[in-house]
């Protein structure tokens, strides 16, 4: 799930994706899931939004404690995001796409850092969203 597979269809967020939102070939874990989309939305500066999405998820879904492997996934999602990214800039002839890829997977390599140092706005959402409930 990434911003690109996300529309408004009659006013609803809809996903879609041939493979991946198969109910016969998908199994994948929720928060790892949500975890691409998170950071997609944080990669293009939608900051209050995916904090607003993963408080929606954590208020829906009762299950904080398994929100734990977040940083991790964060950060595997953001890698290989950045992995793609390289790779496309290798195979543009246009020095300007080359270098325009080559930068965002830079940026994204220091996201994918920045989650699992705990040094980002998202991993500061849910931290702060953990004390709330224990208070």
């Amino acid at each position: 799930m990434r911003s690109a597979n996300i529309c408004l269809l009659d006013g609803q967020p809809t996903l879609f994706d041939g493979i991946e939102f198969s109910e016969r070939i998908a199994c994948i874990d929720v928060l790892y899931d949500l975890a691409f989309v998170l950071m997609d939305l944080q990669h293009h500066g939608l900051n209050r939004l995916g904090a607003r999405l993963l408080s929606s998820y954590i208020n829906h879904s009762g299950m904080k404690e398994d929100c734990k492997p977040l940083a991790f996934f964060l950060s595997l999602r953001a890698g290989t995001r950045c992995f793609s990214l390289a790779g496309a800039a290798l195979r543009h002839a246009d020095p300007a796409k080359r270098y325009e890829k080559k930068e965002k997977a830079v940026q994204l390599m220091h996201q994918a850092l920045s989650y699992l140092h705990r040094e980002n706005p998202i991993l500061n959402h849910l931290t702060m969203t953990e004390a709330s409930s224990t208070t």
